[in-house]
């Protein structure tokens, strides 16, 4: 395995409703990931996950900004064409989620 990778997510013509469950499971997913992780940081360290929460409104905005593509397209009766991919590197930086904790630690100090 190399150090960069790019792996396909999805890739295909898909009807409107076939297109919304994909990616808006996708969002779901997402969303309940930090969901989960706000939950185990304030129940582990009794504070809020402010990056979690941040990114839940950001995949909030991107789910009605989906939505809103997808009315369009069922609207004007077109298919959509969905590619995904998913680009891994390999790195010793650390994790966003610890970079926020560190800067949740720093404030609180």
């Amino acid at each position: 395995m190399s150090n960069k990778n790019s792996l396909k997510l999805v890739e295909g013509i898909f009807n409107v409703e076939d297109a919304t469950d994909i990616l808006c499971h996708l969002l779901e997913k997402k969303i309940n990931f930090h969901q989960c992780r706000i939950l185990s940081t304030y129940e582990r360290y009794g504070k809020e996950d402010s990056y979690s929460k941040n990114r839940i409104e950001e995949l909030r905005a991107t789910h009605e900004a989906l939505l809103e593509i997808m009315r369009t397209a069922r609207l004007t009766g077109k298919n959509l064409q969905v590619n995904s991919e998913i680009l891994l590197s390999m790195t010793d930086a650390p994790t966003t989620s610890q970079t926020g904790k560190q800067a949740q630690q720093a404030s609180v100090n």
